[in-house]
């Protein structure tokens, strides 16, 4: 093995290889990539209006043209036809989007969804089948956009026939299947489309706008033409059948099932687009209606043009082909040189339309599953090329030579596909009950309940084997040998017959041998987040917690479940906020977004301070800065507690602790807030500046990697995540990720996501409802436990790693270290990792939201001046790129940076309703007397752009406001509350300190080396409400947008990050 690394051939393989994140085995290279991973909430975008023009631009194709038009061929009248199509793709999309919800729910793509049921490594025998069908109808359109070829240079130079397979000039002979004239129009074609495979896909979005234009209007021309040569639709639509009785029937079921058989591949790979979905409900309608609709418009043209054939040419057999029907134009006698050109122009558009489907539905597909299959090696671009030799060497000709032929072969795929469709459904809707893992789905080990037997599943297999086998005598008698005349019509409905065999032997043999990861009860899981239904109970509030009350024939619900009352009375003295509903109060008026529409309760009842029900709780809420101010500061003693929440500190917390900002006041966390501030200490942060210089200089160097000198708009997102986990994860642990797609950094994220999503009220009724907490089969608490139970997983990992570097000497400073070593801390174990879980938690979500939306609004027009003023600025502080780079770490010189960081906390609330208060003590407030015990309730958004404080332009964003004058610039003198983001008084954010050293760092550095650009295709949103995209999460998350990262001066950068790279090269390894 050693011999083969070193040799020639080996050194030739890494040479070839696609570049990938450092760091990962074969076995990880094989599982994940960047086309495999979840797509994230920022990039959900797609909402039914996308889904509905996807499917109106995809339906327009010759092919589905041909389709239709077989049926007339095989002797059914114009609307038997299209009757056919109706049902044919109704039913089509019924599949489509039973396959489709799978990659809307989870977020999936097809190859990572098979392994599912097929098992990690079986499910590449799917995706190869995949692979395959796309190939060769890359092939199939190709050659089809070769005959448009030849229609336009016949329509130029008719001596082109001359070398045709009759003609003088051929040089193929007749066992080729094809002749000159065919071939090399096919391969002009063929030859043409390759450097449309080379841009990345978004550099080819006109060709598809231009295809959505020109080719419609040349099919409505064409439709024209053929209607008005046969003398309007009268002599067309009164053709009748040739067929009756059984002959009938079983026409009109091969018709249908032809239409299905076209869409066999969409079937199975529709998660691939709808994982770009916002929600589920997105890709369900819009998919179900416009499939049907948009491909009966189109196959009617076919049907239509098809039936003027026996019209205009007086055959009995009509033209089934459309392009066969323009050849025959050009074969009149005395062609005019009018029909010449319209035959040249409505074939010109064709071949623009073969171009268009190629690309979006068969190379980029292919390329796609390629990469699943061998990733190292093969990318989307290497796997469009591959995927265009392959069409060519298929001879797609004898596809194509008849209806028969073409029918016959889409029928005989459409048995593979089935059965993997019918495992796939089978999986997801029977046997699992919607219930996937997603990180399981990524994973090799042998634990994994993916994982079966060395990676493949007997069932899926078996199933798979079973679906395909009752077809097989029928397909034999397809292809001319005599057969049963049963087995013939069991073929006609092959699809359903491997679908429905295929589904059922894998329910069975899953009934009989049961598999793990799955659901009793019906549990999709939403958001990306996972967990397993093992029925285990937890405690809340002495109340036990998800099982089932309605057992033993009793209802026998605790005292206060359905209660009326809330835990405080009315406040007297205190505005009440109308409208409060039995049991759920304000909750339902509330929606998604509380802080939103408190802030509207106080604009339209003049009152900034009110009480709320949040189902049996009384809620106290301040809303303006003044009164936010003064309560927290002036009564910060009596709001030094918190509240306990069922589903957070009574589920999710109960192994590893609350965090310090959610955890309630006792002596547990007096220490934990005294070591945190400690370690979080400006002393401190001497320490932690080698982490700062390594992931500021990750974030640009892998920007100058992707942004191609300047001229790709990116997500910037990304990059600013892993720069915050990264950085709270060596400041907590001494231990960092390089790879963006590391197993555990992944599940970090993905877990902290989904338990912010938990915490919010409005996503979270059970914590304030408390009969919602009996319920059977509570799905709540079952995702809380699973949750926990993974947080559980990586926290110990890592805290365990500390422990050993701590026994072998080699520690990284860091938090966790330092409380470790230091005995005079006198912290349990729970209380170390919840100091460590506070700042990991807190910090991946809060500091890149911050500093992604701040970069989204410098990056617009308006902001332009801003970031130009913030440049001006640092070079004045600052004499050279590199100082800036060394000396932003170590002071935050730069006022006009200052200014920024403090408006983008300002401006974006990330937290826009801040955690709750309890209080502690009785709190007299303006005659009204809060009792202790009640929850108050901070509106940071609200108070962040109250006019009354920030001046009438406070809800827009100007980090100048902070300044006094901006020639220079002078910071505004101030020693009190900045803004609310941070909390204030006795329980303000622990980390504040160095979250303003990292927004500061990061964004001198970005500042210094590029000039960003909004794009205005998908530009930011800069709204202080809007650019949130799950409004009901705790933590807001920005919505996507790209920007482009010019560089200011590449010489001087490319030194500065050559410098910074020997730096850090040893830094946190």
């Amino acid at each position: 093995m050693e011999k083969f690394k070193n040799s020639s051939v080996s050194k030739t393989l890494d040479k070839l290889a696609v570049p990938a994140a450092p760091g990962l085995t074969t076995a990880q290279l094989m599982l994940a990539n960047e086309d495999l991973q979840p797509v994230e909430p920022a990039r959900r975008v797609w909402t039914h209006k996308n889904f509905i023009f996807f499917w109106i631009s995809d339906s327009f194709n010759i092919n589905t043209w041909m389709i239709s038009s077989s049926s007339i061929v095989d002797g059914l009248s114009w609307w038997q036809s299209w009757l056919c199509v109706w049902v044919g793709y109704g039913i089509a999309a019924c599949f489509v989007v039973l396959t489709g919800r799978i990659g809307a729910k989870y977020h999936l793509s097809f190859p990572v969804i098979a392994r599912s049921s097929f098992g990690i490594w079986g499910g590449l025998w799917p995706v190869l089948n995949r692979a395959v069908m796309a190939c060769v109808w890359y092939g199939v359109q190709g050659w089809i956009g070769g005959t448009c070829v030849y229609l336009m240079i016949r329509a130029i130079w008719p001596s082109w026939d001359d070398y045709d397979a009759t003609g003088s000039k051929n040089t193929m002979p007749a066992s080729s299947g094809t002749n000159t004239r065919d071939f090399v129009s096919y391969f002009l074609f063929w030859a043409g489309s390759l450097p449309f495979l080379n841009p990345a896909v978004h550099k080819i979005r006109h060709l598809f706008t231009v295809k959505a234009i020109v080719v419609p209007i040349a099919g409505i021309a064409f439709f024209i033409w053929a209607v008005v040569r046969a003398d309007g639709l009268g002599p067309i639509v009164k053709q009748g059948s040739t067929l009756q009785g059984s002959a009938l029937g079983w026409a009109i079921v091969k018709g249908i099932m032809s239409a299905i058989a076209n869409f066999a591949a969409l079937i199975v790979n529709d998660p691939d687009f709808a994982r770009f979905a916002r929600t589920p409900k997105d890709a369900l309608w819009s998919q179900l209606f416009t499939i049907p609709v948009g491909f009966a418009v189109t196959s009617f043209i076919g049907i239509i043009v098809s039936s003027s054939s026996t019209v205009i040419f007086n055959v009995d057999e009509p033209v089934w082909s459309p392009l066969t029907l323009l050849q025959m134009f050009l074969e009149e006698p005395g062609v005019s040189g009018a029909t010449r050109f319209g035959v040249f122009v409505i074939a010109a558009a064709f071949t623009l339309a073969q171009l268009g489907t190629n690309i979006a539905a068969n190379s980029i597909s292919a390329g796609t599953d390629l990469t699943a299959l061998l990733p190292r090696w093969i990318n989307i671009r290497r796997g469009s090329y591959i995927c265009a030799i392959v069409g060519l060497a298929m001879c797609p000709w004898h596809l194509l030579s008849s209806s028969n032929n073409f029918t016959t072969y889409l029928s005989a795929y459409s048995v593979f596909l089935s059965s993997i469709a019918g495992v796939m459904c089978a999986d997801y809707y029977i046997v699992r009950k919607g219930y996937l893992q997603t990180r399981d789905l990524y994973s090799a080990r042998k634990g994994s309940p993916y994982y079966y037997h060395y990676g493949v599943s007997w069932r899926a297999y078996t199933a798979y084997i079973a679906g395909i086998l009752p077809n097989l005598v029928g397909f034999i008698g397809a292809v001319g040998v005599t057969v049963p005349v049963g087995a013939t019509y069991l073929y006609n409905l092959n699809f359903f017959g491997g679908f429905i065999v295929a589904a059922s032997v894998y329910w069975a043999l899953c009934k009989i041998r049961p598999i793990p990861a799955c659901s009793d009860t019906w549990l999709e899981v939403d958001d990306d987040t996972q967990g397993i239904a093992d029925g285990d109970s937890a405690a809340c509030d002495d109340a036990p917690y998800g099982e089932t009350v309605f057992g033993k024939g009793s209802f026998d619900l605790p005292k206060g479940a359905l209660s009326m009352k809330t835990d405080i009375p009315k406040i007297k003295g205190l505005f009440e906020i109308p409208g409060a509903l039995p049991i759920a109060g304000h909750l339902l008026e509330l929606g998604d977004d509380h802080a939103t529409v408190c802030e509207k309760w106080w604009r339209k009842y003049k009152q900034p301070v009110f009480q709320i029900r949040l189902g049996n709780t009384r809620a106290v809420v301040i809303n303006s800065f003044e009164d936010c101010k003064r309560m927290l500061i002036g009564h910060q003693s009596a709001l030094i507690d918190r509240p306990k929440l069922c589903t957070f500190h009574g589920v999710i917390s109960s192994t590893q602790g609350f965090t310090i900002g959610s955890s309630p006041w006792d002596e547990s966390c007096k220490n934990k807030r005294k070591v945190a501030g400690q370690t979080l200490g400006r002393p401190a942060m001497k320490t932690y500046l080698p982490m700062f210089d390594l992931e500021t200089y990750s974030i640009v160097r892998d920007v100058v990697r992707d942004n191609e000198g300047g001229e790709a708009y990116l997500n910037i997102r990304p990059y600013l995540q892993r720069y915050a986990l990264n950085t709270t994860l060596t400041l907590c642990y001494g231990i960092r990720m390089d790879s963006v797609w590391d197993d555990m950094l992944r599940e970090i994220l993905e877990v902290g996501s989904a338990i912010s999503v938990l915490r919010s009220a409005s996503e979270n009724y059970q914590d304030y409802i408390p009969v919602l907490r009996y319920l059977p089969n509570n799905e709540k608490n079952q995702r809380s436990k699973s949750l926990r139970d993974r947080r559980d997983k990586y926290l110990n990992e890592l805290l365990d790693k500390v422990r050993e570097m701590i026994g072998q000497g080699v520690d990284k400073p860091c938090v966790s270290a330092a409380i470790l070593k230091d005995e005079e801390t006198k912290l349990t174990g729970v209380e170390v990792s919840s100091i460590c879980l506070s700042l990991v938690s807190g910090g991946f979500e809060t500091i890149p939201g911050t500093l992604t939306s701040c970069l989204a609004s410098l990056s617009t027009v308006e902001g332009q001046k801003f970031q130009d003023r913030a440049y001006e600025d640092i070079k004045h502080h600052y004499p050279d790129m590199q100082d800036a780079w060394t000396r932003s770490l170590e002071a935050e010189d730069v006022p006009y940076v200052n200014a920024i960081v403090k408006e983008a906390g300002r401006y974006f609330t990330v937290s826009s309703m801040s955690l709750p208060r309890k209080a502690a003590a009785d709190i007299e407030w303006e005659g009204a007397i809060i009792p202790k015990g009640t929850m108050v309730l901070i509106n940071a958004q609200a108070g962040n752009h109250d006019v009354e404080h920030f001046g009438p332009d406070a809800g827009t964003f100007d980090p100048e406001r902070w300044l006094e004058g901006t020639t220079p610039p002078r910071e505004r003198l101030s020693s009190g509350l900045q803004h609310l983001s941070f909390g204030a008084g006795s329980r303000a954010c622990s980390g504040q300190y160095i979250a303003s050293r990292l927004l500061y760092t990061a964004l001198v550095r970005i500042l210094t080396s590029f000039k960003i650009v909004a794009s205005k295709e998908e530009p930011p949103n800069t709204d202080y409400v809007d650019y949130n995209l799950l409004k009901s999460a705790l933590v807001a998350i920005p919505r996507d947008f790209k920007v482009q990262l010019v560089p200011r001066d590449p010489q001087a950068l490319a030194q500065c990050l050559k410098q910074a790279e020997e730096r850090t090269r040893s830094a946190y390894a």
